[in-house]
């Protein structure tokens, strides 16, 4: 499957609707259908950007990724990474994705996101008003929220950051997806509902921005 590179922004909420939409079609004619190939989604949870270098993905989370992208710009020579893997039955469609940036071979962002029930994303929206802008610091956001669901150095080339990279140096995000329905023709007029917290970092590690986005 392709998935376009500019399909990798809002929230990767795009990347969701395109892989559901299709294996719900496919589930439709067969009662079940996968698209992608599903990949290490698990190891993912430890992804620590400036560590892993692009030689060393493929192993870490295994088989082909779904998408890659070379953007070479003043601020160095990027490549984005996609895998994505989304499974429907009779009754919902579920998807799980990853998305990785290199910049001069070093991971310099990435995202992941599943809406699989044995390794969704759990979203902490119970303390996120305590975040106050100005003040909190990297360490009260892992006290409050926990650790993040994804994260970018500014620059970045991801649009979810590239665009929030504007106002600070460093980007985390926290980002929940919901199901599917594949019964009848209920998906029809569905939309993957969200929610969503981007926190911006200072040059000093303090939060010099917040977007809290809730529709679940």
């Amino acid at each position: 499957m392709t998935v376009p590179y500019l399909m990798l922004g809002g929230l990767m909420k795009n990347i969701f609707l395109l892989t559901m939409y299709v294996v719900i079609l496919a589930a439709m004619l067969t009662g079940c259908a996968s698209v992608g190939h599903d990949f290490n989604y698990a190891v993912t949870s430890s992804l620590e950007l400036g560590q892993l270098k692009k030689s060393e993905y493929q192993n870490l989370i295994g088989d082909e990724p779904t998408k890659t992208s070379v953007i070479n710009d003043n601020n160095g020579n990027y490549e984005v990474v996609c895998y994505v893997y989304s499974h429907a039955n009779i009754a919902t469609a579920k998807a799980r994705t990853v998305i990785l940036e290199f910049k001069n071979d070093l991971l310099n962002a990435y995202v992941r996101t599943s809406s699989f029930d044995e390794d969704k994303n759990e979203y902490p929206s119970d303390r996120a008003s305590e975040i106050k802008k100005g003040i909190s610091s990297k360490k009260d956001i892992l006290t409050l929220l926990g650790k993040a669901h994804g994260k970018g150095k500014c620059p970045s080339t991801l649009a979810d950051y590239k665009e929030r990279c504007t106002k600070g140096a460093e980007v985390w995000s926290w980002m929940a997806m919901s199901q599917l329905s594949t019964l009848g023709h209920s998906y029809a007029g569905s939309q993957v509902k969200h929610n969503s917290i981007f926190i911006t970092f200072d040059t000093n590690d303090i939060v010099s921005d917040i977007q809290i986005s809730q529709d679940l």
